[in-house]
């Protein structure tokens, strides 16, 4: 077991990590919104996939950009200035979208026949059962359940590949493999972390976001802009975090003599 890993040791360190790096941190992510805002606005819809590639480009450097800032907090180094951040970030922009196409392919892939063996199985069950509602409707229900599980496994097992990329920059695809290295024996508190942090903050966002189009017009959007450039740095800090609370543990049991145990 890599440790005990503490959910209120990732949680300081994120949020430690964006007060200290507030401005560069929330300067990168306006100039990310305003780009992406501006490109939907002035492009063509002829141009979508142009767009699309070069959103996805932006995105990779700025989630590369925060995973360095966030590192040179947890490691305590001299900070660097925004270009030399920048270059380093570009560097692993390509490594980074390679590691991330395919880890997306393989969860829609798991998400896609999920979806078809569920459709499959809850017509089956609905004719067995005669077409009555009530067993379709918990057949359906049971079913969902069982098939999130290993989109949730995936989730856990690769939630830091975007640190190990951008911080060790393994060769092809290693990240994955090193990523579920790194949460084997803490697979249910690193889940119990996203949900911790993703539910809350969703609902948030969709509470907020409700209010601001009671507002309409101009006020709406430079609302949703203003949260979108606050939340956006959380999830790569969250996931930083979490790298460096996990490498911890794994580095400390290596150095007593300690064996890693799946849960």
């Amino acid at each position: 077991m890599n440790g005990g890993l503490s959910l209120r040791a990732v949680l300081r360190r994120t949020f430690g990590a964006y007060v200290e790096r507030a401005p560069s941190l929330l300067a990168a992510a306006l100039m990310l919104v305003l780009v992406i805002a501006l490109e939907n606005t002035l492009l063509e819809r002829s141009a979508a996939a142009a767009v699309g590639l070069v959103n996805l480009v932006l995105l990779a450097l700025f989630v590369c950009f925060v995973v360095l800032a966030a590192a040179e907090v947890y490691d305590g180094e001299t900070r660097r200035t925004t270009r030399e951040m920048l270059s380093s970030a570009w560097s692993v922009v390509g490594r980074l979208l390679l590691v991330s196409v395919v880890a997306g392919l393989v969860f829609g892939l798991v998400s896609s026949l999920g979806s078809v063996v569920l459709l499959v199985m809850i017509i089956g069950a609905a004719f067995a059962a005669g077409n009555n509602l009530a067993t379709y409707v918990a057949g359906a229900l049971v079913l969902s359940i069982v098939l999130l599980v290993p989109e949730l496994y995936l989730m856990t097992v690769w939630s830091v590949f975007t640190p190990v990329v951008v911080l060790e920059r393994p060769p092809g695809l290693r990240a994955l493999g090193r990523s579920r290295d790194l949460v084997r024996g803490n697979g249910r508190r690193v889940l119990a972390l996203i949900l911790m942090l993703t539910l809350p903050l969703s609902l948030s966002v969709l509470i907020v976001e409700g209010a601001l189009h009671l507002l309409g017009g101009g006020p709406s959007l430079g609302g949703e802009m203003l949260l979108a450039t606050l939340i956006a740095p959380m999830p790569m800090l969250a996931a930083t975090a979490l790298y460096y609370e996990l490498r911890g543990r794994c580095t400390s049991l290596e150095r007593t003599g300690g064996s890693s145990t799946r849960p």
